[in-house]
């Protein structure tokens, strides 16, 4: 009777110890498993702030780009009418030297 009640003293000291166990290990996993997803969240968010950072400074290069060249177009069609202007008057004077027959 000694030997069986101490079979079964061991058999449910194990048990609730190995129970025990397992509901430390399922508490450690998901204590884990938030830890690790905010980390990964937050290499994301530095990722997308990284990008809108790059996209911002690309925007901005592209629309001072876009004004130097609206601006070297504007100075063009001025040089432009002026040469328009020149050779109209050349094209007077030529006129009035040169007789037309």
């Amino acid at each position: 009777m000694q030997s069986s009640f101490t079979k079964v003293l061991y058999n449910q000291v194990t048990f609730i110890i190995a129970i025990i166990g397992v509901v430390v290990g399922v508490t450690t996993w998901v204590k884990d498993v938030p830890q690790e997803n905010n980390v990964a969240l937050q290499l994301q968010e530095q990722r997308i702030v990284a990008q809108r950072d790059t996209i911002d400074s690309l925007t901005k290069i592209q629309q001072n780009d876009t004004q130097e060249v609206k601006l070297v177009l504007g100075q063009q069609g001025d040089k432009l009418e002026e040469l328009l202007l020149s050779v109209e008057k050349l094209t007077t004077i030529v006129e009035e030297r040169i007789p037309k027959e």
